[in-house]
């Protein structure tokens, strides 16, 4: 702004020596000095309420803040962010955006992420979160607006983060629309492809009749029932893979001998390798059969009056167990699982099958030139 002080309203040949000078010299003179001395004060308050200091003014506290107003054409050295140490702590964890752009916080627990005071929309606003996982069950929960680079997290699903090893974890999270749609980088690890060992993303277990996911890299049927699903065009040199897994085991019977006890069961069906898990109390000297089939169970021994838990890895000492790995299990697959695939490239017209008859079979497919190819097979049947 232009000043308002006049330097040449002052008459500086007024008064003249030696002479009778007139009055009204003096008194303007006098008013014009005080004035551009009013305009001065005027002025300088103007500055010092505005102004960026290296200091704080004399008797004021130093304040910097530009209330979002633009610095342009600057050169930037040497320049720090506060860190906000937000302590060791679970629950609820506001990243609060005035407070500053680093933020640091140790888990004793769950640790669910809110935001508060983000720029308005059009400004981008950003947080660095370090994170110190003290547990590895301790999980990250984002909020529903973190909905932009979350396919590449390690450890992701529907928007919980677990992590592998206890460590220090850093994130970013930038916006420009005020919150509504949240962007996350992960700071401290590779993105899911980039991970040692390679792990390809994702798998499902496909639903009868369903459409096979493009999203996921790996679909399997796991039932022991003839079962369809199809797949869609893909992506070009896009990778997918199917196959035929065991299918789960029912628990055919639980035999319990002993003196008197109430026992329940919480598990229907077993996978391979699996235990059905048995709690109860049981009187005197007796014992539990969990059987899986005639030719494979697990036999717990307990003596005295005893509340257990059917597993291998109990303590105390006043349970023995005799238990290993389920041998002579046996499957039947009743009927072929058939996918339907669009495109295919191993025939001229537009559709193929793949069919899948024994556990095991699997192939992997390829999609190139608007069409599925396969480009490794394990007992499957194409048409």
């Amino acid at each position: 702004m232009a000043s308002n002080i006049n330097a040449n309203n002052i008459d500086g040949a007024f008064p003249v020596a030696g002479q009778d000078n007139d009055s009204q010299g003096f008194r303007d003179n006098f008013t014009n000095a005080k004035n551009n001395f009013s305009y001065a004060k005027s002025e300088i308050e103007d500055l010092q309420s505005k102004v960026l200091l290296k200091t704080a003014l004399s008797g004021d506290i130093l304040s910097n803040a530009l209330n979002d107003t633009v610095l342009s054409g600057a050169q930037v050295l040497d320049f720090s962010e506060t860190r906000v140490a937000l302590g060791t702590t679970s629950g609820t964890v506001t990243l609060d955006h005035t407070l500053g752009h680093y933020q640091t916080v140790t888990t004793n627990g769950n640790v669910t992420l809110a935001f508060s005071n983000l720029p308005p929309a059009g400004q981008r606003g950003r947080i660095r979160l370090q994170i110190v996982i003290a547990n590895v069950a301790h999980t990250l929960t984002l909020p529903a607006a973190v909905s932009l680079g979350t396919n590449q997290l390690q450890g992701y699903s529907s928007n919980v983060i677990t992590f592998a090893a206890t460590g220090t974890y850093e994130f970013e999270f930038t916006t420009h629309d005020a919150g509504t749609a949240i962007t996350i980088f992960d700071m401290s690890r590779p993105g899911k492809l980039f991970k040692n060992p390679v792990l390809l993303d994702g798998s499902e277990d496909l639903a009868n009749a369903g459409a096979a996911s493009l999203t996921k890299t790996s679909s399997y049927f796991s039932t022991a029932v003839a079962e369809t699903a199809t797949l869609a065009a893909g992506e070009s040199g896009q990778i997918k893979t199917f196959c035929l897994s065991p299918p789960p085991l029912a628990l055919s019977s639980v035999t319990i001998t002993g003196t008197g006890g109430t026992f329940s069961c919480s598990a229907t069906t077993l996978e391979v390798g699996q235990q059905v898990t048995i709690a109860g109390t049981l009187g005197g000297t007796g014992s539990i059969s969990g059987y899986l089939n005639p030719t494979s169970y697990y036999i717990i021994t307990t003596n005295g009056t005893t509340t257990f838990t059917l597993s291998t890895s109990l303590g105390g000492g006043a349970i023995t167990t005799t238990a290993g790995t389920p041998t002579g299990l046996t499957y039947s697959v009743v009927g072929p699982m058939v996918i339907t695939v669009t495109n295919a490239g191993w025939k001229t017209s537009g559709t193929g099958t793949i069919t899948f008859d024994t556990i095991g079979d699997a192939c992997t497919l390829q999609y190139v030139n608007s069409k599925w190819f396969c480009i490794g097979n394990n007992g499957a049947t194409f048409a």
